[in-house]
């Protein structure tokens, strides 16, 4: 496989769900309207932190966020808007993956 670029890329992973819910949180499932909003709240800080590095030292193009669509919808649309790179997690419906 041929690579598109070549040029470094830095990615910020925060499209953890489960683990995340459960493990910093501390929340079971099903999660209650204010324990999503408290998650994704969570993630937007995630996000204000990317945003400040790139403002400050980190060059755009060679940055990204990894972030899950269930929490951080908002947090896409915004960096797409941005032009800031974005990826979005997939995963398959199992065990361990969060219901609501």
């Amino acid at each position: 496989m041929t690579p598109g670029s070549t040029a470094p890329l830095y990615l910020l992973p925060f499209d953890h769900r489960h683990s995340y819910v459960t493990g910093m949180f501390r929340f079971t499932t099903p999660l209650t309207a204010d324990e999503r909003n408290r998650v994704a709240e969570s993630k937007r800080v995630i996000y204000d932190g990317f945003r400040q590095a790139l403002s400050e030292r980190m060059p755009g193009p060679r940055a990204a966020i990894l972030v899950d669509e269930e929490f951080g919808a908002s947090i896409l649309r915004n960096a797409v808007r941005r032009g800031y790179v974005t990826a979005l997690s997939t995963e398959k419906q199992g065990p361990g993956a969060i219901r609501t």
